[in-house]
């Protein structure tokens, strides 16, 4: 007997434990890097949708002015931050939440 699976091509692969999700609709959503690729398990070949995460400047979450580096309750650390994002996880809404049927949520971090 011949095995039942069905292969196909990423752009990027999942790097996360999250990364990949299943919706009751039959779309499968990719979580890789700055991309989530939207595919239908039914048609491997056929069309398949692409959200690009673009970089934006981060909220300032952290950020030590210039004139606080040198106060003595500062703890030192290493002050970095990427200004990539990055999807870790993806979730599919239940079916009807949008009007037409469910809704894809990307967890997304500057990493």
């Amino acid at each position: 007997m011949a095995p039942h699976y069905q292969a196909t091509t990423l752009i990027a692969s999942p790097s996360y434990p999250d990364a990949i999700t299943w919706s009751s609709d039959n779309l499968v959503a990719v979580a890789s890097g700055h991309i989530v690729t939207i595919l239908n398990p039914a048609a491997l070949d056929g069309p398949r949708g692409l959200v690009v995460l673009r970089p934006r400047d981060p909220f300032p979450i952290g950020v030590v002015s210039r004139e606080d580096l040198f106060e003595p309750s500062l703890v030192p650390t290493s002050l970095a931050r990427d200004t990539e994002p990055c999807a870790r996880s993806v979730s599919w809404s239940q079916q009807g939440f949008a009007p037409n049927s469910g809704q894809l949520f990307v967890g997304c971090l500057y990493c």
